[in-house]
This record gives structure tokens, C-alpha cells and sequence, in this order.
């Protein structure tokens, strides 16, 4: 990089992103991009230079220092930081964790100071205090107070409820204990107990307390297996490894507790993956890399003991500052809840303000000039308007109902219970239930655009599984039958249907005298020469021919002009080339026939069209697995059908099919133990220990190492191999070889990897590259993951000159790794293909179902995964997120697309072109159904996210003048506004594609593309994951949803909902959240209406009172309208109701949209429910104010009292708004009817009590309404005016509704007409793949682990319990035999 460029520059501006890197650490220093070269490395070669070839490894960044066994050390003054005023705490923070938010002492002035910071609450507590003054309060001042503590209460106790179990959670972890040096000695200490520098000893299937420095463990050379499941979602394990120096003198206790080591290290930051720091002891400083350091939350596995050093505690560890910030989420329901009570308070404060001027001016105009309404003080006309401005605002209130918050409260945990009691969702095999962590977001799930997705242990169950191989280019596996041959042949590229046994000539092949004969049976010769003759089986490259071994003996095809000869039976070439296939068709399907020539046998495979996973028809219908039992090292847990490999493998007729699986148990990096006499193996990633699995129970099984040999057991019989060199696995060469010597002295090379890279070094003339880039085809249509395997003959001269350069290669000082690969190269070519496996990596069940079901919803789904691209594919398509018919988009046709769009929109006027009105423009031609795959890599260079760096000259160069310092605002203003822009663009491209996949992104990215759709689509997200890798993720997300696995629990205590399986989301959006947002739009619909029907009575009554704030209604009734008299009935349509049942709602996802289109709660239907409630009350009032104006009772006494005109009013709104609610109800329950009339009930029950002489004389001055609803109520005309007035409110509602349900019904409307018919539920079908001729469907999703292997441990010995043996004994001769068994 030039240092004497004067701007700022992006890192490697000028390289084009590696999709294989998972970009660079999400708090990287620019001093730490500085150190890297201009060429992206693999993370791992980096750190392993870094810490070999540092040997000053202290950096001015390390600002954290440690000392071992020294508490007082940290407690030093400059250590402490002001956290208040003149409270000092110390920056090293303690190990206890702590979620909760108060304390015993705390608890109430908190709590209460946090539910006085909502408005609604703040406005009440204001109201209450204006109640208190008597001259502008009209209306006793309990009517506030006592639904404003009912409010309070149940929030608080709601509040209590959820800390004290945070409490309890802490409280688990925090007392869980491991052994800390103390006075020279180890004991048993709490966790939170434990302080940066403390020495701890933890063992096997312990979890990790704390960020620790390795110092040493039971394993050779200090290694460490640790799980880390918990931080990645990977369950394979990984191994760290202690200094040298510290291994050999930090073992015995008494040396841990005098250990004084000094650390000075990078502070505390989210970087999973490095560290940097240095120890010195010893009068030496060590260099130390992320290798050396074990992170809180991983456990400890194959390890009895390891000992470390804590260098981040509690709140500073990796773990913890991965989490990200939490954020207080609220729904969009909420947001919308608040503008339209701030509405409501201005038209409070407008109708207030109206009333008081008409008070203003009746007083003017009436009140001074009568002499009865004189009351004793002379106050200005203008000032008692005033007074009567805040006795409106204390009278209207109401229509800011309290009891509103604390309805929504109960709703919503009643709604979080029925999630968790659902036993749909509840996961008995694991024994976990669904849980709402959270009860404030659940109306939010049924409001979804965009679920943000994990892939490993969310989507997958992180298990791999050995289901087919293609040996020589025949298939194996898939077959579900016994004895059955799985010579399922496909249907070719290019090749058609060539036979109908039924009805139809068969095409055979023409063969002379001794040739072709038929055996009886209809030509089934199920091949089809490609020019009209049998294909020669070619003379390998050691001068034997390769025959077809069916038989005792072997036959070879020869090519004659004009047809096949033979030697007395069929020509058995058992491969057909590319253009020469016979298929039959049986009935309407894919049969494929395949004749066993020994037996006379003719099996046929029958393939289900659509389905290209084999299954096999026998004469016995019994489907039997293949029976290991006669392996003794076999697990028992293979579950494999195919029973002709398995004769193969023990007749030994083709040598080809053993050779197959020795390669997979001999070339591989994995780590073998013995327990109780069981082995078991530690890989790098789990591909490839579901391959050595296979081996092992196919006969070839993996017993032991040395640092340079290897042990298997061939079919019973133990065999050692003298291993010469290991050539591992990196992300650039996507491959990995072993070499070995046999005991006659030859040496062969084993290798196994990706096709792309293998075909490229194979040599020209293997036969069966064809057949085995079809079969990959098929494995790939199956979205299975696949390797190649192959091999090579090495001659001793061209061994010995590649070795020397290999073992210079190996001491180089500078670019080491890139030195050895470019000597692998050399070794890795005229390779010989064997053939290739097939690994599922297992989707969790219904994980297809699902997403076709949210896709139906109009769902988008992404996948943010740090796995690679390939794998990331294959399991697009596994899940359905991706089809045969899809176009796919990668990085870098989007940042072209980008690029032209920024390009056309600087013509149009610039990135400042924001205030034009903006002109949709679509990336891509409607219709087409395209997706995109893109790298974090891409994802930075799109985004304009990667990291800058300065030169060093350039840190210490300030703008001198305004002028410079003018053009260096612009100009970061300019740079700000293009990557906004490109941002802006990159979310609108990805929108229109079906689905968008991220691979090899870090957490931080994952939280960045959620943000990025958050912030510029406006949309509701949701995003769903299973490891501490998602934390980030799910806290951005609008919803979090954690798996609760077996890969720990970091996501679900960081998620708002939880459950097992990623099939249960469905029913929770499709069911609850549906639901849900349902009945929150109901119910606040129903509340606004009923509210602004009772108290805009007091509106149209203050034209008849003199505008003097009088109630229409009593001051108890006033009180408990709300609390009791309307509350039920709400609360269980809250609760309860559903427009379609749940099977229902699963089958027709397309009901989902009424959520995410806001169609049932927004302005349009609030002024709705406004202006019915406003109808509401001028009915309320006007008809009863008529029939009391000239009226006379039975006695001849008119009942037109103020009282009576209150109860009047009163009772028929009452009977309204309960029958109203019935006629808003789908669902109907005895429950619902109970709360209906109950309430009814309830209401004439406490107001004839309130209005018995008895109460009246225990507190004349509360209870003044006198036997008036005695009195009142027993006019038959008071009960005919109540009852026209609820049914001129109510039956124009049940005329629109019926009009609209005939007229305009919804979707929701139509199924429930035809439910009946409904009833049964639609059963999921996989989509059919069709396998397209001429056309590649082949993701090569090769099974291989993201990082190196475990090569370096092996090679050199340090894996290895005994002494290490010498470097000339890794070219020494092999003691071990094998013999290839060929008939020529």
C-alpha cells in the first residue's frame, strides 16, 4: 500500500472479496489491518504466522494487564474508574452476571419512577392531583385514584414476578462452583467469586467460569478439547493448546500457586475468534493468539484436567460483550397506540378548550344576570372559564381510558400462557416446551415481513449422515430393501426412456454368436452401447485391465465393428456412457432394471417421479436395514439399506469398492479414543467423522496413530501404515491427501476432496469421470454434500524429490503456508477418481414444510449463516428456499447491478437527489423468481463496511485551515451519503429476490443486515437462531426466537420466545401471532369506541348545563364503568377469540397478510371507531334527553330528574356496549356469553345496592343517588326509552355487517362459510424436482471443515502420549502389509 496517498482508503480497495473468508473480526484496529498483507488469508494460516513468526509480540494496543495470583494488584488506584460523583469502582469487573434489575431497596422508587415515565401514567398521576382541588374538580377525586393503583399494582407485580425469576437464573449460575487457588492451595469457590488473575482448575464437562489463559492439562503437550456450541452453534470439537514453557513447569499444584506471570493483552472486546497479548515470566515474554485462550460458556470435553489463568471476568468476557446492547422493544401496535392517544389528547384539550370559552361566554351572557345561579364569589366570566378548561379536562379524561395499559398488560400474558401450554409446540423428546420469554411483543408475531434465519442446529440438526457413494461409477445406497442391487440408474442429461417392457419393442444390444444372449427374460440388457458396441473397459494406468468382477471369472468387452463380443455370456459392462442409457418405463414410472448375471437375478429399483432419493422393491416386502452385526468395531448407528455394497465389500470381487473405504479410514485428521473398550472419534468437523463412521462399520475402521503411522482394522484384521506425510485441508485448496508406504515399498497418495478442484488434477484417462459427475449431479439434486475420492501411485525417486522441497516448505521462515501449498500442487495431479460419498446434512423435521408455508404467508425468509457458500446452497435448496427454476444472484452480479444504479442515479442528480420525488425502479424484470447468495466478503464491498486504515504518516496530519477542513467535511459527508445510498439500494435489490442467503458472515454482520432491512423497508423482522453467534441478531431483530437445542442456551435467554424446533414458528405466527394481532386490534377497537360512547355523553350535555362541567352520570358509575362494568367481556375477546380455528389457520397462510398490511388497526380504523362512538353518544343522550322533556309517570310525577336522566343514560349504555362486543365476537363460548350478561347483571346488582337508603346512611356524602334506580326503573317508559336506545345503536352495526359479509366478505369470512367442507387438513407435499436434461443442477456443497484439521497436531507428535519420534522417522519404511488383489 503506498503511505504517500493523501486519502482515506478502504482495505484491499483494489482485491476482489474471498468468498472462502469469513471477513475480518468485528472490532478490529486499524493498527491490527496495517499488519495484513494486501492478499485475504485464511484465518487460521494468520494466526498460526502470527504466532510463530511475532517474536516481539508486545503491541502498543495491550492495555490490560494481569497479574497471576495478585488480587491487590487490580485493586491498585490507577486501576479504578469514577462511576458517580467521587464512587470509584475498579475496572476489572467481577465474574457475577447480573440480568436483574432491582433489589429489595430499589424496587418500588425504581419501579414506580419507570411506570411514571409513560405518558398515560404521568397524565393520570396530573389528573389526581387537579382532583385534589376543589375548585376546578367537579368529579371525586377516587374516580382517578383507584384504577390508577389497580394500573400500578399489576404492573409492579407483573414487573416482580419477572425479576425475581431473573434472579433466580443468576443465582444458578453465579453459585455454581470450581477450584480457585487460595493460600496455596486449591478450593472449591463460587463463580462469583472468582477475580481477573485468579488461578482455577476445571475438568472434564466442566463449563468455562471465565475467559482463561491455558497454562496446562492432562493431554499431551497441554492440549484442550473444548465444545463450543454454546458461542457458534457447532457442536464438533475444537482444541486449544497451552505454551510450551507453561506445560512443562505449571502441572503440579504447588507450581500453579507460585506462579507470577504477567499479562498484557487487548482489552476486552467481541472478537470470538483472536486475541492478542503477551506473558512474561520467567525473564521471557510469550507470545499469545486465540488457540491459547478457553472462553466463558464453552465446555470442557476429553480432557480429565486443564489449568488456567482468568484474564476477562463476568461482563468483560467475549461471551457477554457478544450478546450486543439490549434494546426495549416494543410492538408496532404500541408506537400506533401512543400517536393515537397524543390525538386524543389534543382533541381532549380541543374540546376543553371549546367548552370553556362557551362557559366563558354563558357566564357573560346568562350566569352574571340570574340571580339563583349567584354563588357567593365575584370571579371574571374569563377566569371561570379557566377553571372550567381544567374541570372538562378532569371530567373528559375518560376518554383516555386508564384501564387501558393494564388491559393490554393482561391480554398480552394471557396470550404468552397459551403459548407456553401449547402442546403442539412442546418437544417431548427433549422434554422442552415452548416459552414466551417476553409478554409485551406477542401481537408484533402476527405483523411478520422478514424472518432472519441461522442455518447450523436452526435450520439443520447439526448431524451428518453417510447416505450413498458412487464407486466406479455405480451408486450405492438409497435402496430400502435387502438383497436388492442399487444399481438405481437415473435419468440421464441427455439420454431418454429406451425400453417399455410393457407393451413396447426393448432396444438391445446386437451381439454375434456367444455375444449378447438373451437369458429368457425380455432384452434386459439395460444398456445401450454408444455407437452400437460395448465401451472397452480401459487399461489402467499399471497395465492390468479392468474387468466387470460378476463372476467367477472376468469378462471383457471387446470392440468389434458392427457389435459386442463375448465370451459365452453377457458382455457385463456394468457402466453406460453419456449418450447411450436404456431406461424403462413400468406402468407410468421410472423403473430401472439391472440383471445380476451370476444369480440370474433381476432386481429393479423403482424411483417415484419427483423424488430422486432411490427406494427399492423386493420380493419381500419387509424393508431391512443393513446388519453390521458381524463388525465388532461397527456403532450400531448407521442406518443404510443398500446390502449389495455390503457383498461387495466382503466377496472382495471388486477391489475398487475396499479401496474406497480404506481411503476414507485412512485419509482424514481425526482424533480416536477408548472408552469402556468403545471407540470414539473427535474430528474437525463432523463430515468428516460421519465418513470415518462409515468406514468403520463398513468394515474399515479407524483404531489408533502415531506421529507417523496409523492403524485400521481391514475386515477383522489390524493393519499398520507408515504415514509419510499429511497434506490438510484449507479453505484455498478445498481438499486434503494422505501419503503411505506399503510393505512391498510402494507409496501411494489418498486424497479426498471438493469435485471442482479434484477434476482438475485428474488424470486424462479415468473411465468413469463421466458417470461419476452424473452421479454427483444426483447427490446434488438431493442436496446431499459430496467428495471426491482418488488416489495415485507414487514411484520412489518422485517421492524423495518431493519430499526435500516438502520438508523445506515446512521450515520456511516467511509465507510458510503459501510455500506448502504450492508443493502440494505438485504431488496432487494424475490422480485416479474412485468415486465420490454422500453425505445429508439433516434439516430438522418439517423444515421445508414450513418455510413453503411462511412463503405462502408472504414471508421472506434469509439465512445468515457463517458456513460457506456451497453448503449454505445445498441446504437452500434441501429447505425449499431455492429451486431448479431459480435464478441465482451471487456477489458479484449484484455489485455490478449496484454499481450501474449508482451510476444513473448520480446522472439524475447525485446522492443528494433525495428530495425528488423517488421513482420505484425494479433491479430485476417482474415475474422471474430469483434469490441471492452473497459472502460477508461481498457483503463489505457492497456496503461500503470494510474497514480503513491510514498511513502512519497520515495519523499525525490535522486540516490547517478552514478551507481544508471545510473540503474534509464534505467530503465525509459525501462518502456518508454514497454508502447510504448503496445500502438503500443493496436492501431493495435483495426485497425483490425470493430468498437471500448471507454465508461467512460474522454476528455483527448478521445484526447488520437485520438493521440495514429495519431502517429502509420499514418492515417487521424477526430473526431466529440457536447459538451465540445469533445474540447480536436477535436483539436487533424486532422479535428474537431462540432454539433451545442442544447447542446451548446463549440464544434463548437472549430471545423474547423459545422452543425446540424450527417447524414450531409457523404456529407461532401463523396461529398465535395471527391470533394475537387479531385480538389486540379487536380489542382496541372495541376500547376506543366504548370509551369515547360513554364519555362524549358529558360533551352533549354541557350544551344544556351551561358548559359547567357537570357529570351525566354518577361519580360511582364513573369509577367502575371501566373496572367492572365493561371489562370482562374485552378482556375474554382479547384472550379468547378467533376468526378460523387453528388447522384453519395453518392450512390458508394466506390469511396471514391482514397483519402485515395493518388492515385491522390503524387511523382509518381508529377514526372509525371515533366516529361510532361519537354516534354511540349522541344517541345515548339525545333519545332519552327527548323522552324526558315533556313526560308523566304512572303517579303523575314526571321521572325528568337529573338522577333519573343519569340512571337512564347509564343503564343503556351499559346494555350497548356488552351487546356490541357480542356482535364483534367470531368466537363464541359459554365464557363469553357468562361475561356479557354477567356484567349486565353486575351492573344493575351494585347500582341498586349504591342507591339503597342503607349505604346512604353509612356515608351520605359519597352516596347520593337515593333510591333513584328504584324509583326510576319501575316506569315502563324508562325501560321502552332504554330499550329504543340500544337498538337505534345497535341495528344499523348488524345491518352494515350483514351487507358486508354478503357483499364484500373477507378471506377469512369465505372459509368460515365453507368450514364444514374445510374440515379436513391439507396434507404437505415435497415440491417435485424434476431432473432437467441439458441442464447442470450440481452445487458442489463439498463435506469438509471450515478451518484446518487437526494435521499440525498429528504430524508433529503433539497430540501423541509418548516421547515424539525423530523427523527421519517420518520417511522411514512402513511395517504394515496390504496387498491389492486384482484378476487381470
Amino acid at each position: 500500500m503506498n503511505t504517500e496517498r493523501d486519502s482515506e482508503t478502504t482495505f484491499e480497495e483494489d482485491s476482489q472479496p474471498n468468498d472462502e473468508v469469513v471477513p475480518y473480526s468485528d472490532d478490529e484496529t486499524e493498527d491490527e489491518l496495517e499488519d495484513q498483507g494486501p492478499a485475504v488469508e485464511p484465518e487460521q494460516n494468520r494466526i498460526n504466522r502470527e504466532a510463530e513468526e511475532n517474536k516481539e509480540p508486545f503491541r502498543k494496543d495491550c492495555t490490560w494487564q494481569v497479574k497471576a495470583n495478585d488480587r491487590k494488584y487490580h485493586e491498585q488506584p490507577h486501576f479504578m474508574n469514577t462511576k458517580f460523583f467521587c464512587i470509584k469502582e475498579s475496572k476489572y469487573a467481577n465474574n457475577a452476571i447480573k440480568t436483574y434489575k432491582y433489589n429489595a431497596l430499589t424496587f418500588l422508587p425504581m419501579n414506580l419512577f419507570e411506570q411514571f415515565k409513560r405518558a398515560a401514567n404521568f397524565y393520570f398521576l396530573v389528573l389526581l392531583i387537579l382532583q385534589a382541588i376543589p375548585q376546578i374538580s367537579t368529579l371525586a377525586w377516587y374516580t382517578t385514584l383507584f384504577p390508577l393503583l389497580l394500573v400500578l399494582g399489576i404492573t409492579a407485580i407483573k414487573d416482580l414476578v419477572d425479576d425475581v425469576a431473573r434472579h433466580k437464573m443468576d443465582k444458578e449460575i453465579n453459585n455454581r462452583t470450581c477450584e480457585v487457588i487460595k493460600d496455596g492451595r486449591f478450593k472449591i469457590t463460587k463463580w462469583k467469586d472468582i477475580q481477573v488473575g485468579d488461578v482455577i482448575r476445571l475438568k472434564k464437562n466442566d463449563f468455562i467460569p471465565a475467559d482463561i489463559l491455558l497454562l496446562s492439562s492432562s493431554e499431551p503437550n497441554s492440549l484442550c478439547y473444548v465444545e463450543t456450541a454454546e458461542l457458534d452453534g457447532e457442536t464438533n470439537l475444537k482444541f486449544k493448546m497451552a505454551l510450551e514453557i507453561t506445560d512443562q513447569y505449571l502441572q503440579r499444584e504447588e507450581n500453579l500457586a507460585t506462579f507470577d506471570g504477567f499479562i498484557e493483552c487487548e482489552e476486552p472486546n467481541n472478537r470470538l475468534d483472536k486475541f492478542t497479548g503477551t506473558l512474561f515470566w520467567r525473564n521471557r515474554s510469550f507470545a499469545l493468539d486465540a488457540d491459547k485462550i478457553l472462553l466463558r460458556g464453552c465446555v470442557i470435553r476429553n480432557t480429565d484436567v486443564c489449568h488456567g489463568l482468568v484474564i476477562f471476568a463476568g461482563a468483560d468476557t467475549k461471551i457477554m460483550k457478544n450478546s450486543g446492547k439490549t434494546r426495549f422493544k416494543r410492538t408496532k401496535i404500541d408506537y400506533l397506540m401512543n400517536y393515537m392517544v397524543y390525538t386524543i389528547f389534543v382533541v381532549l384539550i380541543l374540546l376543553s378548550a371549546g367548552l370553556a370559552i362557551g362557559h366563558a361566554y354563558w357566564e357573560a351572557q346568562v350566569g352574571n344576570y340570574s340571580w339563583y345561579l349567584y354563588d357567593g364569589e365575584n370571579i371574571t366570566p374569563s377566569y371561570r372559564g379557566f377553571l372550567n378548561f381544567w374541570g372538562y379536562i378532569i371530567v373528559l379524561n375518560t376518554m383516555v381510558p386508564i384501564s387501558l395499559y393494564v388491559s393490554v398488560e393482561v391480554i398480552r400474558l394471557g396470550q404468552s400462557h397459551f403459548i407456553n401450554w401449547d402442546l403442539q409446540m412442546y418437544f417431548a423428546e427433549k422434554d422442552t416446551p415452548a416459552k414466551a420469554r417476553t409478554t409485551t411483543l406477542n401481537e408484533q408475531l402476527g405483523q411478520i415481513h422478514y424472518i432472519f434465519s441461522d442455518k447450523t442446529g436452526t435450520l439443520t440438526q447439526n448431524i451428518m449422515t453417510f447416505k450413498k457413494c458412487c464407486i466406479n461409477g455405480q451408486i450405492y445406497g438409497g435402496c430400502a430393501g435387502t438383497g436388492v442391487h442399487s444399481q438405481t440408474w437415473w435419468v440421464r442429461r441427455h439420454g431418454r426412456a429406451q425400453s417399455d417392457l410393457v407393451g413396447a419393442q426393448a432396444r438391445a444390444c446386437t451381439v454375434r454368436p456367444g455375444g449378447c444372449a438373451g437369458t429368457g427374460v425380455h432384452s434386459q440388457t439395460w444398456w445401450v452401447c454408444r455407437h452400437g458396441c460395448a465401451q472397452t473397459w480401459w487399461v489402467r494406468r499399471h497395465g492390468h485391465a479392468q474387468s466387470d468382477l460378476v463372476g467367477v471369472q472376468a469378462r471383457v468387452c471387446t470392440v468389434r465393428p458392427g457389435g459386442c463380443a463375448g465370451t459365452g455370456v453377457h458382455s457385463q459392462t456394468w457402466w453406460v456412457r453419456r449418450h447411450g442409457r436404456a431406461q424403462s418405463d413400468l406402468v407410468g414410472v421410472q423403473t430401472r432394471v439391472c440383471t445380476d448375471l451370476v444369480g440370474a437375478q433381476t432386481r429393479a429399483c423403482t424411483v417415484r417421479p419427483g423424488d430422486h432419493r432411490d427406494a427399492a422393491q423386493h420380493s419381500r416386502s419387509k424393508i431391512e436395514q443393513v446388519d453390521f452385526s458381524w463388525n465388532a468395531f461397527a456403532d450400531g448407528k448407521l442406518e443404510f439399506y443398500d446390502h449389495y455394497l455390503m457383498e461387495q465389500i466382503q466377496s472382495g470381487k471388486e477391489p475398487e469398492v475396499r479401496q474406497f473405504f480404506f481411503l476414507l479410514a485412512v485419509c482424514h485428521t481425526v482424533m480416536v479414543e477408548r472408552v469402556d473398550g468403545q471407540i470414539n472419534y473427535q474430528a474437525a468437523s463432523p463430515d468428516e467423522g460421519a465418513l470415518v463412521n462409515a468406514a468403520r462399520n463398513f468394515g474399515f475402521a479407524f483404531l489408533a496413530r502415531t506421529q507417523n503411522t496409523i492403524t485400521i482394522s481391514e475386515l477383522g484384521t489390524e493393519r499398520t501404515y507408515s504415514v509419510l506425510a499429511i497434506l490438510d485441508f484449507n479453505s484455498d485448496r478445498k481438499r486434503m491427501s494422505i501419503i503411505i508406504r506399503t510393505p512391498e515399498g510402494n507409496i501411494r497418495l489418498y486424497c479426498k476432496g471438493a469435485d471442482t478442484v479434484i477434476y482438475e488434477r485428474l488424470h486424462h484417462e479415468n473411465p468413469t469421470k463421466q458417470e461419476t459427475q452424473d452421479a454427483l449431479d444426483v447427490f446434488a439434486s438431493e442436496t446431499l454434500r459430496t467428495l471426491c475420492l482418488c488416489y495415485k501411485e507414487i514411484e520412489e525417486k518422485e517421492f524423495a524429490e518431493w519430499n526435500k522441497k516438502f520438508m523445506a516448505a515446512s521450515v520456511a521462515s516467511t509465507n510458510r503456508d503459501e510455500a506448502l501449498d504450492k508443493v502440494y500442487e505438485e504431488i496432487e495431479k494424475d490422480l485416479i477418481l474412485l468415486g465420490a460419498t454422500a453425505i445429508e446434512d439433516k434439516l430438522q423435521d418439517g423444515v421445508p414444510e414450513t418455510i413453503s408455508k411462511l412463503a405462502k404467508a408472504d414471508i421472506k425468509i434469509w439465512v445468515l449463516t457463517g458456513d460457506k457458500k456451497e453448503t449454505a446452497e445445498n441446504i437452500g435448496f434441501a429447505c425449499e428456499l431455492l429451486t431448479e427454476d431459480t435464478t441465482i444472484c451471487y456477489g458479484e452480479d449484484i455489485n455490478s447491478l449496484i454499481h450501474t444504479r449508482m451510476e444513473n442515479q448520480r446522472n439524475r442528480g447525485g446522492v443528494y437527489a433525495k428530495f425528488t420525488p423517488p421513482v420505484p425502479e425494479p433491479f430485476f424484470p417482474p415475474g422471474e423468481n430469483r434469490a441471492l447468495i452473497i459472502t460477508g466478503s461481498w457483503l463489505n464491498e457492497i456496503l461500503l463496511e470494510k474497514k480503513t486504515k491510514r498511513s502512519h504518516l497520515l495519523k499525525l496530519k490535522f486540516p490547517r485551515t478552514e478551507e481544508e477542513r471545510r473540503m474534509r467535511t464534505q467530503s465525509k459527508r459525501r462518502l456518508e451519503a454514497k454508502k447510504e445510498q448503496r445500502q438503500k439500494n443493496f436492501v431493495d435489490l435483495a426485497c425483490e429476490c425470493s430468498a437471500v442467503i448471507c454465508c461467512r458472515v460474522t454476528p455483527k454482520q448478521k445484526a447488520m443486515v437485520v438493521d440495514l432491512v429495519k431502517r429502509y423497508k420499514k418492515a417487521i423482522t424477526l430473526a431466529i437462531g440457536d447459538g451465540a453467534n445469533d445474540v447480536n441478531m436477535i436483539k436487533t431483530a424486532h422479535i428474537g426466537v431462540g432454539i433451545s437445542g442442544q447447542e446451548g442456551m446463549q440464544a434463548v435467554m437472549s430471545s423474547d420466545y423459545s422452543f425446540a424446533q424450527f417447524r414450531y414458528l409457523q404456529r407461532l405466527l401463523l396461529v398465535h401471532g395471527r391470533w394475537s394481532y387479531i385480538r389486540m386490534c379487536k380489542f382496541l377497537r372495541y376500547f376506543f369506541y366504548k370509551n369515547f360512547a360513554f364519555t362524549l355523553v358529558h360533551f352533549w350535555y354541557s350544551f344544556f348545563n351551561g358548559y359547567s362541567a357537570q357529570t351525566a352520570y354518577e361519580d360511582w358509575f364513573i369509577t367502575l364503568y371501566n373496572v367492572l362494568y365493561s371489562s370482562l367481556p374485552v378482556l375474554l375477546m382479547g384472550l379468547l377469540d378467533q376468526d378460523v380455528s387453528d388447522k384453519l389457520s395453518l392450512r390458508f397462510p394466506g390469511l396471514y397478510v391482514v397483519g402485515q398490511r395493518d388492515l385491522l388497526f390503524n387511523y382509518k380504523r381508529f377514526f372509525v371507531s371515533l366516529l361510532h362512538g361519537v354516534l354511540t353518544s349522541l344517541v345515548l343522550f339525545f333519545i332519552p334527553f327527548g323522552a324526558y322533556l315533556q313526560t308523566v309517570g304512572q303517579d303523575g310525577e314526571a321521572p325528568s330528574d337529573y338522577q333519573s336522566f343519569a340512571v337512564t343514560i347509564a343503564s343503556a349504555l351499559i346494555i350497548t356496549v356488552n351487546f356490541q362486543i357480542g356482535l364483534d365476537t367470531s368466537y363464541w363460548t359459554f365464557v363469553n356469553a357468562f361475561s356479557i350478561f354477567g356484567s349486565i347483571a353486575l351492573y344493575f346488582g351494585i347500582m341498586f345496592d349504591f342507591h339503597s337508603a342503607g349505604i346512604h346512611v353509612l356515608l351520605p356524602s359519597a352516596f347520593q343517588f337515593t333510591g333513584t334506580a328504584s324509583n326510576a326503573l319501575r316506569q315502563p317508559y324508562i325501560w321502552l326509552t332504554i330499550i329504543l336506545t340500544v337498538a337505534v345503536c345497535l341495528l344499523p352495526v348488524v345491518a352494515i355487517r350483514f351487507l358486508s359479509m354478503t357483499i364484500w366478505p373477507s378471506e377469512s369470512d369465505k372459509i368460515l362459510k365453507h368450514r364444514k367442507r374445510l374440515k379436513a387438513e391439507e396434507q404437505w407435499q415435497r415440491r417435485q424436482n424434476v431432473f432437467r436434461r441439458g441442464a447442470s443442477s450440481r452445487r458442489s456443497a463439498y463435506a469438509f471443515s471450515h478451518q484446518r484439521g487437526y494435521a499440525d497436531l498429528i504430524s508433529t507428535g503433539r497430540s501423541i502420549r509418548k516421547k515424539r519420534s525423530p523427523l527421519d522417522a517420518i520417511i522411514a519404511d512402513g511395517t504394515a502389509e496390504y496387498r491389492r488383489t486384482v484378476e487381470s
